[in-house]
């Protein structure tokens, strides 16, 4: 079960508050013109926890779409950005690089206590024992073929990111249609 809110007001920004501060594990996700780059903005922080129901066996995943232009008046955020640099709260996301950057560089928020799952996907290859052949096909289409076979060795630490749909793929976990409704519901 998922529930999503908009916070664009200082109201709806406490709202969300109450339930973030509580939580050991935050969902993140930032959207953004050219995040992490000089001139870029950040438009919208999507933060989610996962609570108890009580009588329920599921948790409640609650998401909050912070709308960072509207509440961009001095220190409206900064709560927000006091929890993100909690190192008590795992922040959990995919590929953040853009986001960690956009954070530190334009909003001087380092962001602590990290798992990005990007990175895992990538240390989930050496667990799965995925030689170096499979590495290799990884990267055809974006490096010619004969230069694979040529320079092996050159290409021994260069991994292909994945997106996280086949990063589920190549651990057996693609969602179908009817389990994303359950967090995009219809």
């Amino acid at each position: 079960m998922a529930s999503y809110r908009l916070c664009d007001t200082v109201a709806s920004l406490d709202i969300a508050l109450s339930v973030l501060v509580n939580a050991d594990t935050i969902f993140i996700d930032c959207e953004g013109r050219d995040l992490g780059e000089t001139g870029g903005r950040l438009s919208l922080i999507s933060l989610g926890a996962l609570h108890p129901i009580p009588g329920v066996a599921a948790d409640h995943l609650s998401v909050f779409l912070i709308d960072v232009i509207k509440l961009s008046e001095d220190g409206i955020l900064e709560p927000i950005y006091e929890l993100l640099r909690r190192d008590t709260v795992l922040k959990v996301g995919y590929d953040l690089r853009m986001d960690a950057a956009e954070f530190w560089h334009g909003h001087g928020v380092q962001l602590e206590t990290v798992l990005d799952l990007q990175v895992a996907d990538i240390m989930a290859r050496a667990v799965r024992r995925e030689g170096l052949d499979e590495q290799l096909k990884r990267l055809v289409g974006f490096v010619p073929r004969h230069e694979l076979r040529r320079n092996r060795e050159m290409w021994v630490n260069v991994q292909k990111l994945n997106g996280l749909d086949w990063a589920l793929k190549d651990l057996g976990l693609a969602i179908t249609a009817k389990q994303s409704e359950l967090f995009f519901p219809v």
